[in-house]
């Protein structure tokens, strides 16, 4: 680029923009803003930049939008200003754009060139483009580096850089430092132009040619290979002013016509959502690819593609070069792809040529040709002289994956694998895993040989596994490459050996660590050796060891592997394990499988996707870098659960202890007679004993004594050490013993000098985080799953079991066949029984993936024509096969032919003859075919290859349409795979893992890879065995196979039989023809009237006609929660959808389907292509409808919302939760509070809240306000251990961004108004002096939408308020704003105040929407979570209202609702229901996402309601109410209503009319019904029978899980007895003596007892407070004994345990004693007195007045306890009958009553007689018993409650003299 501002995607969102060098630069950005929507966003100072005037240009940008720049590197050039100026007034442009210390100059004469050795430099460099003269201006302590070719103009010590032969040269190395100039040295090359040469991509294309030769390499592979090429004209040199622009000269230029021509572009769909780059110049190509997160150009140089390529995801516009013509001579042809073809990014789609050079034109993206310029084909004029018109090229839609959009959770959980096996290793990048250790070893080699350009040798050290060593042989059997083994010495490679081995033609150097004989080698130094000889070094590591170990990529290695078992998988005989590959950044392009990569989609939002495909089948087909089109994804999970759990302490503990018992272990083996280390070299876990007796004897002696010691040696063909008295032993950190005896010391060049840079998480944690993860995903457990081509059926989940069970899931590989009879017997079975199925008798079940089976059949096919002395070299397969079929083949030696396909879609027999010769050697198909049709020729097809004496392969991925119908081995196959997830139930795993077990004819048996399971028998016991065939083309995996999936396969074939199978594609079938024909009218198949297990349908006439694409519907779908099936494949049909449905799902699915696909298409096009609306969801803190103006609330002034109301739809009939979390609970989850009710202040961290669904329906997302959702009880609350921290953090809630109050622990939120204490954006913000929170709360959520109006996304902002809750506080227009002590008093005065400021805050809000010109695109709407405080009285027009928070009348629950969006929603008044649900479903339909009903909300929307249609609205609210437990809650009870807009019904059948009875006075009873009034209830009684009826939580935990323990004061004794809960009897634990034991109670936390007690000092007694400490099995121990006052007669904390109080019964007083902290166990102090009080000064209003004792009594009764059952349902209360005090027997009872829910009033239950004198009594925590203590005759009563709450005498236990007190307890146990 040769000038201009360039605007970064990274700070602004997708869109790039270069503008030219000229002073207009500005008033085109202004138009071009003008003429795209959002385009104003762009304006930011990005990295790097080159600003040709930077004051005419960059005054125009406001001050604001300035200072966000991009804090990189910068290119300045400011002609006609002396660069002296430049450097003097650059610290002022810096500070003013925010960017700070930038360090001294780089100067650099050019413009693309400077950029570009700019971007080479560290990050704080300013460049500046000067001429030589300018630069003499400058002093030379200002510069430290210079680009000219003439170094002796400059002072000494400056830094020179010049370009000679098209190459960057240091010519002089001054200050500047060796970094600096290494970045320099050989990465560049220059191509230098003249005129408009430059920005000739065909000019370009030459010099790469000859760059490429002189290099070596391909052309393409030149930024592979770290060369950068730059295409930099004239502007290279000094004093050249810049070159044409656009259309013509620079100074005939009509910018702003130009621009508008640009805008255009974009706007009119050519350009979706792109990166537009304005200009000309491989320049501007070269600085979109420097940028991440670009994803398309767009300019008009046409093969720019060659760069542009790997920018995906937006549709682009291929422009043609204006200046074609003009150096190069004519343009004479040009070809042009069809319509309707389907092109992977980098494929070759179509060709220029000109006299003197011809180029291929490539796609820059994946996708589909929408349209192409059929006029060039008559004239070629326009391709230069009209590039932004008739000279247009091609028009490409962008294909798109529904996939990943429903694979979220797995593609961010196979990123953070990734991510954390970058940890483990020290390596840049990581694939998301292969199929085991061996392969990738095979893996990594061919990738050095990809890097290295070398295919000569691989040298393997002897050290790495055997069987390792035998796959790369396998991989390479058909290459012209050498594996080479390496010699060991002393158990280590020989590094004399090494050296000598190694040559210019190696590859690469595989070397182990630990190695296989355990041992440690020399890591440095081997890889050192592969440097110097320019090959890769490749390190197979153990992952376990790198907790103690050096990370392979610290000691120099190029590629690590692994066998990733050992991270949590299970053993299952030998797989499915994981291979782990890492690299370095540079060799990513040549790394196989699958890439995870983080991207942005079209709406801005970040998201994972499958990066760098173009390396891959699919996009590549035979040269591609690997076959491998999976991933091991279940395993690869299990790999990041444990990494994450483990974290870098776990890994080094578990290192270091398995080392540790390793070096214990070979000791007492070495102890042992004839028993000795073969080798002295250090070892970490694993050594090699050689044993005098033989290894098989030593072996045999340790199964004999229960344990299995390892494998002989010998037992590996491919070992080098062949004796019989070699064991391998290996030791993990599970091997127990008592203590390990020694310390181990390692080499310490071996080990790590730091900690691995891994999370430290905790187990909840993870486990949340996952699960969280998984809701992201859709799957065949959870949805309809019709991808074709894929078969997604459902997984018999009893297969999962049975493969897991004991003995089969952790069988160990190298168990030996004696001990593995069972397993081999299964596997052997399964080999005849596949066998049986294919028609191919000779199967081996070792490959493990499908793709891997193919490449094994070919290497098969290609040995057994070796072994007839044949040479033949070519494949041939159908242009419909999967791409795996052509890089199977490349992979494995042969040449590859594509045969296109006859018109109806099937192989055409004449087209095949024509390619089939002597040379062929296999023909692979798959039948049923792609389009999901029997290759009806089959027989034919086989009989034309096998009379060329060719073979036929059958790919095995649509087997489910013929099992048992048909055969492969019967229509003429030889050989076939089997994909085990598909056809046979193996879970998909997100990519894997899988099984590909292959099939053959007799012939082809003895070439099978091995080992396979045999059978023998000597008449009377069978055995099997492993064995490999005697031609075997060997190993294609370590161990046997992925025999965990195989299992799951073998089980499934089991269970069905040969009918059952025959039934699974008859069924199939069956569906897929189903749903063809009932979507025939929709969605039309063009090819096939039948077909077999899945069909391709096409959507080009709803496209054509209604402009329906079937990404559209692909894309709805998922609304509908379904799945979308395979689309834009095949290539063969236009607006292909591949559906197949299998035979597990219902015809009710089916039928569902098809409705969803009949609704979509029924809808409006442009619906589902129309803007989205920003939403704004105000909620206020405790506001009822009387406290609103248009209300009717006459005490307030709330013009702000009034007009709200005037501009929208006003609700009068909306509904909250009379709590503020009971409201929030359900409107953040569209669930009532009986579906997910946890605590109060807590909401479950697993739910899906509205945050997460907008963030996936495409929004930015704010909140900013209140939460009080994560932490609310304070440590001392009773059960508050299992309720703090356990809520959802503010951060996980689905918001981008969030400012809140409450975000932890109650005690320390702080102050949520004056002084505000508040959680934003990750930072705790303490007491934000002079600060008002919701001023500060309103300016966040601004500041948000204006930096968001602009985004591609729209905004959803959640003003969760914190006015105005607790209605007390002044605000900054109150007169005692500032006078402290105002704060203090809960004076109501303030309220009105508090509600003004929140109709201000509401107000500055929408003021803010409107005045950025947002209104009529966003919906804004006000709320409030419950009703007013009831300490206010408001006055309204009908009268005054007291508020009702936290009942259930409408006082407490009806508020405001209102909703406006301009222009769209007319103004007026609604009246039907809403409530707290209704709000996510009515968001996400605005969003244009709405939930399936398969989510089960409870919610309701009321977005058509908005706009007038009323068909869908709320009948009835019902209401679960019960904010229990928490702090301050218990005076609450659950409460459950169901109400329309008249009646309200109970959940304990009173009904009332609420209209006339708002203060719920008058309750209707059943019996008194009115006509109306009877259906009413019928109704609403339905609604509360059919709504779950949960009990809270117990505050204290779940007593049913506690141990019960009761305690008695009782004749100066504390005793402790255990109460069994099934039949209340007593044990007793404990007699403790102490003096004056008396009442006693329990410290909140249920660790500490209060006791009143007596206390001597000397010969004076004294009353005192004892403190006793309970232990964990409830027993007492004594801890202080503290002087008081007077001897209490009741003992109390309060509910945070830090006052306790007593009352005296003499003087009529209590005491209060302050508690210090022994009540949390630190301390141990005295209970000094604090203070008195009067308990007479107190007044209480009584309600109901109740005489206790019995009728007919004459004597005198005073009540001396009473309790209440832990539900609340009966309350007992004990009369002690005082007419003779000393008497042994009266009339002493327990009273009981009943307690109303809903009013608290008792109803006498009747007496029952208990012991003497019942001073106290208690009820036990499950309220099934109560027990009485009888002062008066020392016994101690049991008695049941029954079920009317009667009491039901027991038994009576003797207790110690004069029991006075005695108290049950919920212990909390160790």
């Amino acid at each position: 680029m040769e000038g201009g501002v360039v605007l970064l995607p990274d700070e602004v969102g997708s869109l790039l923009l270069a503008l030219p060098d000229s002073n207009s630069a500005v008033d085109q950005l202004h138009v071009i803003s003008e003429q795209i929507p959002g385009a104003t966003r762009l304006v930011a100072i990005a990295h790097p930049t080159v600003i040709y005037d930077y004051e005419a240009e960059v005054s125009s940008i406001s001050e604001k939008l300035a200072r966000r720049c991009w804090p990189g590197p910068v290119a300045l050039r400011t002609p006609g200003k002396s660069a002296e100026s430049q450097c003097e007034t650059w610290p002022d442009r810096s500070k003013q754009w925010g960017i700070n210390d930038f360090g001294r100059a780089f100067m650099v004469p050019g413009g693309v060139f400077a950029e570009e050795v700019v971007r080479k430099l560290p990050t704080a460099a300013l460049g500046l483009s000067v001429s030589p003269e300018q630069v003499k201006e400058i002093s030379t302590d200002q510069i430290d580096l210079i680009v000219s070719s003439s170094a002796e103009t400059y002072s000494e010590g400056i830094t020179v850089v010049s370009v000679q032969d098209h190459q960057l040269h240091i010519e002089r190395e001054g200050a500047v430092s060796q970094r600096v100039l290494n970045r320099l040295r050989g990465e560049v090359y220059i191509f230098i132009c003249t005129g408009n040469t430059c920005r000739s991509p065909m000019a370009e294309a030459i010099f790469r040619k000859m760059l490429a030769d002189k290099i070596g390499c391909q052309d393409d592979e030149l930024l592979d290979r770290g060369y950068t090429v730059i295409s930099a004209g004239l502007a290279a040199y000094p004093g050249y002013e810049g070159i044409d622009f656009g259309p013509g000269d620079e100074e005939s230029v009509d910018y702003p016509d130009y621009a508008s021509k640009v805008a255009e572009s974009v706007s009119n769909g050519s350009v979706d959502r792109g990166i537009l780059i304005c200009g000309t110049g491989m320049g501007m190509c070269i600085t979109a690819n420097k940028f991440q997160n670009v994803r398309a150009v767009s300019c008009h140089d046409d093969v720019t593609a060659e760069y542009s390529r790997r920018h995906n995801n937006a549709n682009i516009m291929c422009l043609s070069a204006d200046m074609l013509v003009k150096e190069l001579t004519d343009v004479v042809h040009i070809e042009l792809p069809s319509v309707g073809k389907t092109v992977a990014a980098g494929e070759e789609m179509g060709e220029i040529e000109s006299v003197k050079a011809v180029s291929d034109l490539y796609a820059p993206v994946s996708g589909e040709i929408i349209e192409v310029n059929s006029a060039l084909e008559d004239d070629l004029s326009p391709l230069s002289e009209d590039a932004f018109g008739a000279g247009w090229i091609v028009k490409l839609k962008v294909a798109d994956s529904s996939e990943a959009e429903a694979s979220q959770g797995t593609l961010l959980a196979f990123f953070e694998y990734q991510s954390l096996i970058c940890g483990l290793t020290g390596f840049d990048v990581s694939n998301a895993s292969l199929y085991e250790g061996g392969t990738s070893v095979s893996e990594a080699a061919f990738m050095a040989m990809r890097v290295t350009r070398r295919h000569g040798k691989i040298l393997i050290s002897e050290g790495v596994h055997p069987e390792y060593r035998q796959v790369v042989e396998t991989y390479v059997r058909n290459l012209d490459t050498e594996v080479v083994t390496i010699p060991t010495v002393n158990g280590t490679t020989d590094l004399e050996a090494t050296r000598q081995l190694v040559d210019d033609e190696t590859a690469c150097l595989v070397l182990q660590q630990p190695n296989f004989f355990g041992c440690l080698e020399d890591g440095e130094t081997l890889c050192e050796i592969a440097k110097e000889a320019g090959a890769l070094s490749v390190v197979s590591f153990d992952p376990i060891s790198l907790g103690v170990l050096k990370r392979p990529a610290d000691y120099g290695a190029d590629i690590g592997v692994a066998e990733g078992q050992s991270l949590g998988v299970p053993l299952q005989y030998g797989g499915p394990y994981l291979g782990i590959l890492a690299c370095r950044e540079q060799y990513v392009r040549k790394m196989p499988g699958r890439l995870i990569s983080l991207a942005t989609d079209r709406d801005g939002k970040q998201c994972y996707v499958l990066g760098l495909q173009t390396r891959e089948q699919h996009i590549r087909r035979d040269k591609a870098t690997s076959n491998i089109c999976t991933n091991q994804g279940l395993l690869a999970l299990r790999a990041t659960f444990y990494l994450s759990l483990m974290g870098p302490a776990g890994l080094k503990e578990v290192g270091e202890l398995s080392c540790q018992k390793a070096h214990y272990a070979a000791q007492q083996f070495t102890k042992l007679d004839g028993v000795q280390l073969a080798y002295d070299t250090p070892f970490f876990k694993e050594f090699v004993l050689n044993v005098s007796e033989g290894a098989e004897s030593f072996i045999q002696r340790a199964a004999n004594a229960g344990f299995d010691v390892g494998p002989a040696l010998n037992r590996f063909p491919a070992s080098d050490d062949q004796s019989e008295n070699l064991v391998l032993v290996a030791v993990t950190e599970v091997r127990t013993r008592d203590e390990i005896d020694s310390m181990i010391v390692l080499p310490a060049h071996c080990c790590s000098e730091a900690p691995l840079p891994l999370p430290e998480l905790a187990e909840g944690d993870v486990v949340r985080h996952y699960l969280n993860l998984s809701t992201l995903n859709m799957c065949v457990d959870s949805h309809f799953y019709p991808l074709g081509s894929c078969t997604m059926k459902y997984n018999p989940k009893r297969h999962e079991r049975l493969a897991r069970t004991h003995g089969l899931g952790d069988l160990h590989p190298y168990t030996t066949p004696e001990n593995s009879q069972g397993m081999l017997a299964i596997l052997h079975e399964l080999q005849t029984m596949l066998g049986e199925i294919a028609g191919l008798p000779a199967v081996s079940l070792q490959p493990a993936a499908g793709a891997q089976g193919e490449l094994a059949a070919l290497h098969v096919a290609s040995a057994y024509f070796a072994d007839k002395g044949e040479s033949r070299t070519k494949v041939i397969f159908p242009s419909s096969a999967h791409g795996t079929n052509p890089a199977s083949a490349a992979l494995a030696g042969f040449d590859c032919v594509q045969l296109a396909p006859s018109e109806d879609g099937l192989v055409d027999l004449e087209e095949l003859k024509k390619h089939v010769d002597e040379q062929t050697a296999v023909f692979m198909i798959t039948n049923p075919n792609t389009l999901g049709l029997f290759e009806k020729g089959i027989a034919e097809i086989c009989q034309v290859l096998h009379d060329n004496g060719g073979l036929v392969y059958i790919d095995g991925a649509n087997m489910n349409a013929i099992l048992g119908i048909t055969r492969p081995g019967d229509f003429g196959g030889d050989m076939m795979h089997y994909n085990v997830h598909k056809t046979f139930t193996g879970p998909h795993g997100a990519g894997g893992p899988g099984a590909g077990p292959i099939a053959v004819r007799d012939f082809l048996a003895d070439f099978l890879p091995g080992p396979v399971v045999t059978k023998s028998s000597d008449g009377e016991n069978i055995e099997y065995q492993l064995t490999n065939p005697p031609k075997s083309i060997g190993r294609m995996r370590s161990f046997f196979g992925n025999v965990g999936i195989l299992l799951r396969g073998y089980f499934y074939l089991r269970t069905l039989g040969a009918q059952g199978l025959r039934d699974v594609s008859e069924h199939a079938v069956l569906n897929a023809n189903y749903l063809k024909a009932a979507l025939s009218d929709v969605l039309p198949v063009p090819r096939g009237e039948h077909c077999m297990h899945e069909f391709v349908a096409s959507a080009r006439k709803l496209k054509d006609e209604q402009g329906i694409t079937a990404m559209d519907i692909a894309k709805r779908l998922l609304d509908f929660g379904f799945h979308a099936p395979t689309v834009y494949f095949p290539l063969v049909v236009p607006e292909a959808m591949m559906i197949e449905p299998t035979e597990t799902e219902s015809k009710e699915t089916l039928d569902a389907f098809v409705d969803a696909i009949k609704a979509i298409v029924s809808e409006n096009a442009e619906t589902l292509h129309e803007e989205r609306p920003n939403i704004v969801l105000i909620m206020a803190d405790d506001i009822g409808v009387e406290g609103i103006g248009c209300y009717g609330g006459t005490s307030y002034q709330t013009p702000a919302i009034d007009r709200l109301a005037s501009e929208g739809v006003r609700f009068t009939h909306a509904y909250a939760q009379p709590l503020c979390t009971n409201t929030r609970v359900q409107l953040m989850t569209g669930l009532y509070n009986n579906r997910n009710w946890l605590y109060f202040g807590i909401l479950d961290p697993q739910a899906k809240t509205i945050g997460h669904y907008m963030q996936e329906a495409g929004y930015n997302t704010c909140i900013a306000g209140k939460w009080q959702l994560q932490s609310y009880d304070p440590p001392s609350y009773p059960g508050s251990h299992l309720r703090r921290g356990k809520g959802m953090k503010a951060s996980a809630a689905g918001f981008d961004e969030y400012s809140l109050f409450h975000a932890w622990h109650s005690e320390d939120k702080g102050s949520r108004f004056a002084n505000p204490t508040f959680y934003e954006n990750g930072k705790l913000i303490k007491e934000l002096k002079g600060k008002y929170g919701p001023d500060h709360w309103v300016e966040f959520i601004n500041d948000f939408i204006e930096r968001k109006k602009d985004d591609d996304k729209p905004f959803f902002v959640y003003y969760a308020m914190a006015l105005p809750h607790r209605p007390f506080e002044p605000t900054p227009d109150s007169e005692d704003w500032l006078n402290q002590a105002a704060y203090a008093e809960e004076d109501t005065r303030h309220f009105q105040d508090m509600v003004e400021y929140m109709d201000k805050c509401v107000g500055r809000v929408v003021h803010h929407v409107d005045a950025l010109g947002l209104g009529e695109n966003t919906i804004v709407i006000f709320y409030s979570d419950n009703g007013t405080h009831q300490k206010i009285t408001s006055q309204t027009i009908n009268g005054p209202v007291v508020g009702g928070k936290g009942r259930t009348t409408d006082a407490g629950t009806h508020v405001p609702l209102i909703v406006r969006w301009t222009g769209k929603v007319k103004a007026g008044i609604n009246g039907n229901l809403v409530d707290s649900t209704d709000f996510l479903p009515t968001v996400m339909e605005a969003a244009h996402k709405p939930i399936s009903s398969e989510v089960n909300l409870d919610g309701i929307s009321f977005y058509a309601q908005l706009f007038g249609n009323f068909d869908r609205v709320r009948q009835w609210v019902f209401c679960h109410y019960d904010p229990r437990p928490g702090w301050d809650k218990d005076q609450f009870r659950k409460i459950r209503f169901a109400r329309d807009k008249k009646y309200k019904l109970y959940g304990d059948g009173k009904l009332y009319d609420v209209p006339n009875d708002k203060l719920e006075k008058q309750p209707i009873l059943a019996n008194a019904d009115t006509q109306e009034q009877r259906p009413a209830r019928q109704r609403l009684a339905a609604v509360l029978e059919n709504m779950s009826n949960p009990d809270p939580a117990p505050r204290d935990g779940d007593p049913r899980k506690l141990e019960q323990r009761l305690y008695l004061a009782a004749g100066g004794h504390l005793s402790v007895y255990e109460v069994n809960k099934e039949t209340g009897a007593l044990s007793q634990l404990q007699k403790l003596p102490l003096a004056g034991a008396g009442p006693f109670t329990f410290a909140p936390n249920r660790k500490l007892m209060y006791a009143v007690a007596t206390m001597t000092e000397g010969k004076v007694k004294s009353p005192s407070i004892a403190t006793l400490q309970i232990e964990p099995g409830g027993q007492l121990k004594l801890v202080n004994n503290a002087r008081a006052n007077l001897r209490a007669g009741y003992l109390m904390t309060d509910n945070n345990g830090e006052f306790l109080a007593g009352n005296h019964y003499g003087p009529g007083k209590a005491s209060i004693w302050k508690i210090d902290p022994i009540y949390r166990g630190v301390t141990l102090g005295e209970l000094p007195l604090e203070q008195r009080f009067d308990t007479e000064s107190g007044q209480l209003e009584p309600i109901q007045n109740i005489v206790t004792q019995p009728e007919g009594f004459t004597g005198q009764i005073t009540t001396a306890d009473l309790h209440l059952t832990p539900d609340a349902r009966f309350l007992y209360v004990s009369n002690r009958d005082i007419s003779k005090r000393n008497a042994p027997t009266g009339e002493d009872s327990i009273v009981g009553f009943s307690v109303d829910a809903q009013t608290g009033e008792l109803k006498m239950i009747g007496h029952s007689p208990c012991e003497r004198i019942p001073r106290s009594f208690t009820i036990d925590k499950l309220g099934q018993f109560l027990y009485v203590a009888g002062q008066g005759d020392s016994r101690l009563g049991i008695y049941r409650i029954e079920e009317s709450g009667s009491l039901k005498k027991l038994q009576q236990h003797q207790v110690e003299k004069s029991p006075i007190w005695v108290e049950t307890l919920s212990i909390l146990g160790q």
